[in-house]
């Protein structure tokens, strides 16, 4: 569901909701890295405002395409175990 900046605190409410009821929450990012000529907000920039919303109330963790596959698969692992709440990942998810 695709929504605007202006909408960010709708948005974060609904992600709490979902958390309390002990659900999980993926988020897809366009970027890995920050890149001038656009708007579209990085990996990083994405994790750094959701820890800012959520504290340590959950813990975050992300995925994208230039991590080792090991890497990849803790990650995976520990969402699946739900030791992850919130996982912020790259299309890789896609294929990964």
């Amino acid at each position: 569901m695709a929504k605007k900046e202006s909408e960010i605190k709708d948005v974060l409410k609904a992600m709490w909701e979902e958390l309390k009821k002990g659900h999980q929450i993926y988020v897809i990012s366009p970027l890995i890295e920050d890149e001038n000529d656009t708007e579209l907000n990085d990996i990083k920039t994405l994790q750094n405002n959701l820890n800012k919303a959520f504290g340590d109330k959950v813990n975050i963790e992300v995925m994208h395409g230039k991590m080792k596959k090991t890497e990849k698969n803790q990650v995976m692992q520990d969402y699946k175990d739900n030791k992850t709440q919130i996982l912020i990942s790259t299309t890789v998810i896609e294929v990964g």
